[in-house]
């Protein structure tokens, strides 16, 4: 069971002790991500993250590794499209040293001049490291053309062109204006008790705010994004396998069809005994692997089929995926398959409630997104309550859109997938963008 505090600047804190657990894991999240960020500042939240694990007024960068370092356990952080999140796990003896140390680098950061250009440096390395991911080009340029003309439309690291000019003084305006305790979650979870985390809130952060406020809220709005159709080619001559993405519209993260389009992924083409496994590896041997994923944001989502094959199978592929797309719209899912679905969700939910660190970071996403959380039993009962005829419905619908995304990487290809994919016809609003 969760337990929600909400003090007067309007951080919020949310605490779940797990029995028997020898652990506490602590996430420290900020409602902001690479959608905040304007043309002129594209990875800026990213670029953050980074240099708040550099020197603060208290620690040299040196001497606040070594810091983490002295209580074991495990450090990290990420940047997406709305958050930001700082995870710590450790042993309880050396949790409230640990809380100290997120405390020091969100209130004490100081954005060394010679650390940012270092760091500058690092993320630029890693934009060209994502440049030779055949996968990362696919899934970056399938999600820009699909959610082409909003703000998720560009890669969360952003670009070089503004990695390279961002300053000190743009680092510092863009923490004051973001990290505030509106838009702070502090997620517990393990070995500690809600009066304990309530005394490392207090001490560590509510302390330092001066604000009296609320929390931010979402709107919670449901929205479905039905993108204009496009082809994205990325030529790689020398790769001996074509990357491929193909998306389908869904609905958003807020939509009472979620967890109906949970399971239909799942059967459809999540894991060794769903349709898209079985008919293009098993049986025809197209593919070494092959996957579908269900992508849901406030703004829209979409089912992604993503595979990777030799040049020569590509069309093939194609056909194939298209072909059983139709079989599913049409004769939906049976019983079994539905059946094995939910069991196949449910269990790895169970599996992942196992882990503090999921626990944690879950209840502070959910808490970001929905402004409430959910328990384990909560969710599974959600599950349960879906019918077999309404994953038909939603796959009938679903797969009767004829505005999809094809994301491609490999080798030179004349051939324009989406009309492949619409059995010889382009929609009424198709483009082929090559990159």
């Amino acid at each position: 069971m969760q337990e929600i505090k909400t003090f007067k600047s309007g951080l919020r804190l949310v605490v779940e002790n797990v029995p028997n657990s020898e652990s506490v894991s602590f996430d420290l999240l900020v409602k902001v991500g690479s959608e905040n960020e304007d043309d002129a500042t594209r990875g800026i939240s990213h670029f953050v993250e980074h240099m708040l694990f550099k020197s603060t007024k208290n620690y040299s960068n040196n001497s606040l590794m070594k810091a983490f370092n002295k209580i074991g356990g495990y450090i990290d952080a990420y940047t997406s499209i709305d958050r930001t999140v700082y995870s710590i796990k450790c042993i309880p003896d050396h949790l409230k040293k640990g809380v100290e140390l997120l405390s020091e680098m969100f209130f004490n950061h100081k954005f060394d001049e010679t650390e940012l250009e270092t760091e500058r440096n690092v993320i630029l390395e890693e934009i060209q490291m994502n440049k030779d991911s055949s996968g990362r080009i696919s899934s970056e340029n399938l999600i820009s053309a699909f959610f082409a003309h909003t703000p998720i439309e560009h890669p969360v690291i952003g670009y070089e062109k503004t990695v390279k000019c961002i300053t000190k003084n743009q680092l510092h305006y863009y923490v004051s204006k973001h990290y505030k305790p509106e838009n702070v979650i502090l997620s517990f979870a393990g070995d500690i008790t809600m009066a304990d985390a309530m005394t490392l809130a207090e001490q560590y952060f509510q302390s330092h705010f001066k604000e009296i406020g609320l929390p931010s809220h979402e709107q919670k709005l449901k929205k479905k994004i039905v993108p204009k159709s496009s082809f994205i080619k990325c030529v790689k001559s020398t790769n001996a396998q074509s990357q491929i993405r193909i998306a389908i519209p869904t609905y958003n993260v807020y939509d009472e069809n979620i967890d109906a389009m949970k399971i239909l992924n799942v059967a459809f083409g999540n894991g060794m005994g769903s349709k898209l496994f079985t008919r293009i590896r098993e049986e025809l041997g197209l593919v070494y692997s092959i996957s579908s994923s269900l992508n849901t944001y406030k703004d829209g989502g979409y089912l992604s089929i993503n595979f990777s094959t030799s040049h020569k199978n590509v069309e093939t592929a194609v056909l194939e995926i298209k072909k059983l797309i139709e079989e599913v719209k049409h004769n939906g899912i049976n019983e079994e398959e539905f059946e094995n679905a939910k069991t196949a969700i449910i269990t790895a939910h169970k599996f992942a409630n196992e882990k503090n660190g999921f626990v944690s970071n879950n209840n502070a996403n959910t808490l970001a997104i929905f402004d409430r959380t959910y328990t384990k039993h909560e969710r599974i009962d959600r599950i349960n309550k879906v019918q077999l005829a309404h994953v038909n419905e939603l796959a009938k619908d679903l797969f009767s859109s004829k505005n999809i995304i094809i994301s491609y990487v490999g080798k030179e290809t004349d051939k324009d997938l989406i009309v492949l994919f619409n059995e010889g016809h382009a929609p009424e609003e198709q483009t082929e963008i090559v990159v």
